[in-house]
């Protein structure tokens, strides 16, 4: 495998679900973009330009310019704007043969992916199976009860997904349903709740679920393993360091929340469009304004995003953590928390659900006051439909979008 750009594996196959199949010397003709917008990301960098695929599908040239084997990827945008983040093919090549290497099948391998390619997560897992020699079936768009069909058809053994995603899977899988090709599941871009793992597991019995922690701007940081306790995100990636700094920027003790840094090789080399306040380097460092902690052997414990972070009654407040304690609650699917403004606190939390049985669940109060602290415990519910849930072509919720629906709500 070439170390410095992407190529396209002689043996590896693209099948769009319109049945096409789509091989490494179809980047050669004169129009690939015409064929498949991989296509054309590939030729466009053997031309020595720097692509980007578009929200609307198609491989163009990048914006701005990049120094040769570079591209572009699109943050997930959950909270804002999309950013436009410019990186080396050899930071992502780099982890896609340490992700090989425990891939251990001697037949060949198939992935699946659920989202646009015009996002990080999809762009990376097609890109690592199309450079390693594997099948590939794109499967964003689609609706969940044709992806499962999909999934099993083929017999993907490799599914990269994020965790809005497979709750919506599992929701529409039947209760009889088993993906038993499936071996591994790689869950990344968001927060995974005890819950959504249970159904994943159950859905596919013979996967092993890694949850990975990264972010378009850091690639992998974590990876988890059968010994991750719960509620950790894992342990350092090959070759990633870890550092939890206070706001003076000192190292805390183990167990103790700050800010998280990272030092990797899979690093982006800088934002091509838009910005992130929160975004900052510091001697080959990086953080991207994520709050956590490690324990003494190493293992990630999210808390949350700076630039979620609000206050209520002077304390410090994570809407990700409370996401994920109402994500646990058997009969909720998925869940958004949003502040609002209180003149006595400040703001107060307001909690967006949706659930099995389509009704707030009748021991919400007391779920709340077991595993939230008072001042985390959201003052009001409003439940919302799966179907009628706000999603980003990344796959995460757009929390403006439900930002607005609650302030109609209220």
């Amino acid at each position: 495998m070439n170390t410095e750009t992407f190529s396209w594996h002689a043996e590896a196959v693209l099948y769009t679900p319109q049945g096409c199949s789509i091989f490494a010397k179809d980047c050669l003709v004169q129009e690939p973009d015409k064929i498949h917008p991989l296509a054309a990301f590939f030729k466009l960098l053997q031309h020595g330009h720097a692509p980007l695929v578009k929200s609307d599908g198609t491989s163009v040239v990048g914006p701005k310019i990049a120094f040769r084997n570079m591209f572009y990827s699109s943050s997930g945008g959950s909270t804002g704007k999309p950013k436009l983040i410019c990186r080396s093919c050899k930071s992502w090549l780099l982890s896609f043969t340490e992700n090989v290497s425990f891939f251990a099948l001697t037949e060949k391998k198939s992935y699946a992916t659920l989202g646009d390619l015009s996002h990080s997560l999809t762009l990376y897992a097609a890109l690592e199976a199309l450079t390693t020699g594997a099948d590939y079936y794109p499967l964003g768009g689609l609706r969940a009860s044709q992806q499962l069909k999909h999934i099993t058809q083929h017999r993907i053994q490799i599914l990269y997904a994020t965790p809005t995603q497979l709750r919506i899977l599992t929701k529409s899988a039947d209760l009889e349903s088993r993906l038993t090709a499936v071996r591994w599941v790689m869950i990344g871009g968001g927060w995974l709740d005890d819950e959504t793992k249970k159904r994943v597991q159950k859905l596919c019995p013979s996967a092993e679920v890694k949850e990975f922690y990264g972010a378009s701007e850091t690639s992998f940081v974590t990876i988890s393993d059968p010994f991750t306790p719960l509620g950790s995100v894992g342990r350092s990636y090959k070759d990633v360091q870890i550092q939890i700094l206070d706001t003076q920027e000192n190292e805390v003790k183990a167990g103790n929340i700050g800010e998280i840094w990272i030092k990797s090789p899979y690093l982006f080399s800088h934002y091509a469009e838009g910005e992130k306040q929160q975004t900052r380097w510091h001697n080959g460092w990086l953080s991207i304004g994520e709050i956590g902690k490690l324990d003494t052997k190493g293992n990630l414990y999210l808390v949350g995003c700076k630039s979620r972070t609000f206050k209520i009654a002077d304390q410090n407040i994570y809407p990700d953590e409370i996401e994920a304690v109402l994500c646990r609650h058997p009969d909720i699917g998925m869940a958004s928390v949003v502040d609002l403004p209180d003149k006595m606190r400040g703001a107060i939390a307001v909690g967006v659900i949706a659930t099995n049985s389509s009704e707030i669940p009748q021991d919400m109060w007391n779920w709340c006051r077991q595993y939230l602290s008072p001042r985390s415990r959201p003052a009001k519910f409003f439940y919302l439909s799966a179907e009628e849930w706000p999603l980003l072509t990344s796959g995460k919720p757009d929390m403006k979008a439900i930002r607005t629906m609650v302030e109609k709500m209220i």
